[in-house]
């Protein structure tokens, strides 16, 4: 279905369109852990993106692409894809953007084993999340403190980060289930 939606964009020449269906493909192969189709795909949409100047999308894009080739275990440009996609949530004040980013290299470096680095980020991830209220960042910087302060031995604030991940975990899936409780009585 993405094909058959980029080929109708192609057609009416909406470039916002393409760069959607190249990214979504990506993430398709992606899933099916095809790397090089992935990273194709995402190439594929990066130039559209360049083009149209949508920073966001060039954001999105290289996140995308740092998680390709973090399972390829390639942390050097891993990091480099993250960072880039920093710098333009940055550039465009896209907070929810940079808690992601946060997020993402915080993960990394507590991967590394770089411990001090991993909470700064997943620190400044928390932040700007409670910030802008967004709770599954939230509850992903939490899950990755509980696991560095584990690791480092700092047993009481890794208990602590793990009880708030699980308590936004919790509410989440409550959230979810009413809202999917309250689909079915309609």
């Amino acid at each position: 279905y993405y094909f058959k939606s980029l080929k109708i964009y192609e057609e009416t020449g909406d470039k916002y369109g393409m760069a959607y269906c190249y990214t979504n493909i990506g993430m398709v192969y992606d899933d099916q852990s095809n790397a090089k189709k992935a990273l194709e795909y995402y190439s594929k949409s990066l130039k559209i993106r360049e083009e149209i100047g949508d920073k966001k999308g060039l954001a999105d894009c290289y996140i995308n692409m740092g998680i390709v080739y973090k399972d390829q275990s390639k942390s050097k440009k891993v990091l480099e894809y993250y960072l880039k996609a920093l710098k333009l949530s940055e550039e465009i004040s896209d907070k929810k953007g940079i808690g992601n980013c946060y997020n993402n290299i915080g993960e990394l470096y507590n991967d590394l084993s770089d411990y001090k680095r991993a909470v700064k980020y997943s620190d400044s991830a928390l932040q700007i999340s409670k910030e802008i209220g967004d709770i599954n960042q939230e509850r992903l910087a939490y899950a990755n403190l509980a696991d560095v302060y584990a690791k480092t031995s700092r047993y009481k604030e890794a208990y602590n980060s793990h009880v708030k991940f699980k308590t936004l975990t919790d509410s989440i899936f409550n959230a979810d289930n009413s809202k999917q409780l309250g689909d079915m009585k309609t």
